[in-house]
């Protein structure tokens, strides 16, 4: 994503049910939004459907983008950022619509990822309760109804410990006057389906009888808290406090089309209030808060942001969020912590930033606590499962692209090396081979001085001298640990060209 540090900038979101536009203009007080058109488009109704953005759904979608250049040039503007979320980025025809509107209006679009999408949301939404005087101290339940997803994120301590996309496509197909096909009762069976209870305990040890701040994001969430409230939606820059009861005796209440919702998704908005309704019920809620955020103001907000700073925001709420992961597949937190560690100080000393790009401290701290969770499914070949597993989870933080990579990582930590009979390895491109290989050999080395799970490499002392780099213990007795580098270390030593002494 590119920055922008001032003057003035546009960002378009491709919904599933609609397009809308941003103008912003910056300056030393920050941005402002200085104008704004909005336009309905079909695709959700094709995708969720039937897969694919149909012809005429296309047509139209190009035919508002046309429309919205054309308003961005009045401004003097020649570009935007435009980006899409659940429905372009489940529809099978992706790719030809992205290339069809970047032929059709010079625009690049982006398909934002689900992981990524709830990342910037999620920043937000922290950022503006910091903000506004509530921070998120206790235990939290964040949920961010969508037009094709729900994304339910649990927090403690002020950092993220559990998130999970859970599809609702058939919540947003509608008849000609806003019926949901699918009564809203039945799609709160899916979430009741998930048993999120019983998923908090497994991960972060949460029990239901907790009390938790519940945070309600979206466009039909602010919706629900303007009808309860009697008042406005809450802008970009607040927060609305709903009375927890009035919330109760809404949702308890029978759905018509004639609630003051139905000025908005009239199906979503019904799905909000069932949904809302059921988390009351379900946690003990101690209060309910409603920020103003909204996806595009979010991206707004990183396009603003230094280069790296939301790799540093998020840093511990990826690791905290991979501790929980680690519990539920029972892994042994020290040796995880140690790796990392151990890890990030050999990255140090074989050259820094001109040796491994910007993300591999990240990706490496992610191996490092899940390159063991195979263990969970059979010990024998646990670096295949742990391939597996990781290769088919959704981590907040983490694109696909990523993800492979940190599947391989698992997968090579022991056993053989990249190799071309490899089918995963040989389908990424190239300078991603070249990362696995890197990092792979720095995770041996790393597992290889923690093979005995004693932590005497926990505080390594590394100095490099020509070819050699020598790794002082805290322990003397490092017989183990020179018998497993000798096993593990022809990687490292064919990477960097450098032999492993361990004093």
């Amino acid at each position: 994503m590119s920055r922008k540090k001032s003057g003035e900038t546009a960002v378009i979101d491709i919904g599933s049910s609609s397009v809308r536009m941003d103008i912003l203009a910056s300056g030393k007080s920050g941005m402002r939004v200085i104008d704004s058109m909005a336009m309905p488009t079909g695709i959700g109704y094709d995708v969720f459907r039937k897969g694919n953005v149909s012809p005429g759904s296309l047509s139209q979608l190009v035919g508002t983008l046309v429309m919205f250049r054309d308003k961005l040039r009045e401004y003097g503007l020649r570009d935007a950022y435009v980006f899409a979320t659940s429905a372009l980025r489940e529809a099978f025809n992706r790719e030809l619509a992205v290339s069809m509107i970047r032929q059709k209006t010079g625009f690049n679009a982006h398909i934002m990822e689900s992981t990524m999408e709830i990342t910037t949301i999620y920043l937000a939404i922290r950022h503006q309760l910091e903000e506004t005087g509530v921070p998120m101290t206790g235990p939290t339940l964040i949920s961010v109804t969508g037009a094709g997803s729900m994304f339910v994120v649990f927090c403690d301590g002020g950092l993220m410990r559990f998130c999970e996309e859970i599809p609702l496509r058939s919540a947003r197909i509608y008849d000609s006057i806003g019926r949901s096909s699918v009564p809203a009762d039945r799609l709160v069976d899916m979430l009741r389906a998930a048993n999120l209870p019983q998923r908090l305990r497994e991960c972060t040890g949460f029990d239901k009888s907790t009390p938790i701040s519940l945070v309600l994001a979206g466009e039909n969430a602010r919706l629900l808290a303007a009808a309860v409230t009697g008042g406005k939606p809450p802008a970009e820059n607040e927060i609305s406090a709903p009375s927890i009861e009035r919330l109760r005796q809404f949702t308890a209440g029978e759905w018509s089309p004639s609630s003051p919702l139905r000025t908005g998704d009239a199906g979503g908005a019904e799905l909000e209030t069932r949904t809302v309704g059921y988390f009351l019920g379900l946690f003990k809620c101690a209060k309910v808060i409603v920020p103003g955020v909204t996806t595009r103001s979010a991206v707004m907000e990183e396009l603003y942001l230094p280069p790296g700073y939301m790799d540093i925001a998020f840093a511990e709420d990826l690791r905290s969020v991979c501790d929980a992961i680690g519990r539920k597949y029972g892994y042994f937190r020290e040796h995880a912590e140690a790796m990392r560690v151990i890890c990030s100080a050999i990255m140090k000393n074989i050259g820094g930033d001109s040796t491994f790009p910007p993300e591999a401290s990240r990706l490496v701290d992610v191996a490092s606590y899940l390159h063991d969770i195979g263990r969970f499914v059979d010990t024998r070949r646990h670096h295949r499962h742990s391939e597996y597993l990781i290769a088919n989870m959704q981590i907040p933080g983490i694109s696909m692209r990523e993800l492979k990579i940190i599947s391989l990582l698992a997968r090579y930590h022991r056993r053989s090396v990249p190799k071309e009979s490899h089918p995963e390895y040989m389908a990424l491109r190239d300078e991603d081979k070249v990362l696995v290989q890197k990092l792979a050999a720095v995770i041996r080395v790393a597992d290889a001085l923690d093979c005995a799970h004693c932590k005497r490499f926990s505080s390594p002392k590394i100095t490099r001298s020509g070819l050699e780099l020598r790794i002082s213990s805290s322990d003397g007795d490092v017989r183990a640990e020179k018998l497993a580098i000798k096993a593990k270390g022809d990687l490292f030593a064919d990477v960097f060209g450098l032999k492993i002494i361990l004093e």
